[in-house]
């Protein structure tokens, strides 16, 4: 149904843009496109429509429309997700170029898929004491799952990973010039502009290695076992009682907390709080009326002033309820509607999706 609509979409003789993000870098690769085109050709040969030569545009970084609206997934402002050389996302592996996949990504395949809810790494899967409790007993106290091993190996796997392609990415990518100034000509703006761009984007985690062990909770796992190595050596010397007790007791855990105080910094909601200013400084780079993102998965609408407004337009996929096991979260499955009628913007901003119901699924007309 999603590829009969788009070729229908463009069969009616409509532009659709595709604008990358971190979950489908895949389209970086010609082939990966030209696997999307030869199937909404196909489809729409066997509706009887005929497309352009051109179906999609494949926009890697953004999309702009000059004084009106500025379109981007909005994950390199994220030092999760963010791909250190936006335009060439691969490093070479075998002989081949292999997308050099950012934390985020591989956090997604090492962790959130062998750890479910007991994941600290997705605001998604955040829950209470309570709830981490019950979710424990129901799914993992009587079973042979264990969480620790899965999390452990599932860290150093992506840490390992991600300081492997560390070296290969500091070197710049070949024809990295001539890929910004070919974005600045599609887009009718000058490589000052995209330089402008650039700069507002966050550097990748890997460059802050204590940020990275943090994130993974390496630096929480050497400090217990620090601290457990203390107590056996303590429990070892000829020490007065009171001190093999009250150390491990009351000394370690205020070291800890002091640590937690000291080297809290950027959580995962930092990006979230911070993305409405990263649009504010996109529109003073680049004249627009509305800029869009969509990475935070957070559906909301913002005006930064009185000519410019921010739409985080949360996310397209039905998700499911942690409270009420087989319902859907409700407000999800977002689009927004943009109409400029004498250069002001008309916005339609919703949901496809009635609260906790998923849709019955037909093939939508085309106004």
């Amino acid at each position: 149904r999603f590829v009969a609509t788009l070729a229908a979409f463009v069969a009616e003789g409509r532009e659709l843009v595709y604008v990358l993000g971190n979950h489908d870098r895949e389209f970086h690769f010609p082939e990966v496109q030209r696997a999307l085109v030869d199937s909404l050709e196909r489809r729409a040969g066997a509706d009887g429509r005929t497309l352009p030569p051109e179906p999609v545009l494949f926009r890697p970084w953004f999309h702009y429309v000059p004084g009106e609206i500025f379109v981007e997934h909005g994950h390199q402002y994220d030092m999760y997700t963010t791909f250190r050389h936006q335009l060439w996302p691969t490093v070479p592996r075998r002989g081949r170029p292999t997308l050099a996949l950012p934390m985020g990504n591989l956090s997604n395949r090492y962790l959130m898929t062998r750890m479910g809810f007991f994941n600290p790494h997705a605001s998604d899967y955040i829950l209470n004491l309570y709830r981490y409790f019950t979710h424990w007993l129901r799914y993992y106290a009587f079973s042979r799952r264990s969480i620790a091993l899965n999390w452990l190996w599932g860290s150093l796997v992506v840490m390992v990973m991600l300081l492997r392609n560390k070296k290969k990415l500091l070197r710049p990518p070949p024809e990295q010039a001539e890929r910004l100034e070919a974005v600045a000509v599609e887009s009718g703006i000058t490589p000052d502009d995209i330089r402008a761009l650039g700069q507002l984007q966050r550097k990748p985690i890997t460059s802050r290695l204590f940020r990275l062990l943090r994130e993974l909770w390496l630096d929480r796992f050497a400090i217990a076992l620090g601290m457990c190595a203390g107590t056996v050596l303590l429990a070892l010397l000829p020490v007065p009682l009171w001190a093999k007790l009250m150390i491990p007791l009351s000394t370690f855990p205020l070291l800890y907390f002091i640590y937690e105080q000291l080297a809290a910094g950027e959580t995962i909601f930092t990006h979230t709080q911070e993305i409405p200013e990263r649009a504010l400084a996109v529109a003073r780079s680049l004249p627009a009326r509305i800029v869009t993102f969509g990475h935070t998965h957070k559906p909301r609408l913002i005006p930064l002033d009185e000519s410019l407004t921010f739409v985080d337009t949360g996310t397209w996929a039905p998700i499911m309820s942690p409270k009420r096991p087989g319902e859907l979260k409700p407000g999800l499955r977002n689009y927004l509607l943009v109409t400029f009628r004498q250069g002001k913007p008309e916005i339609e901003f919703g949901s496809w999706m009635e609260a906790g119901r998923m849709p019955s699924f037909s093939m939508p007309s085309i106004p």
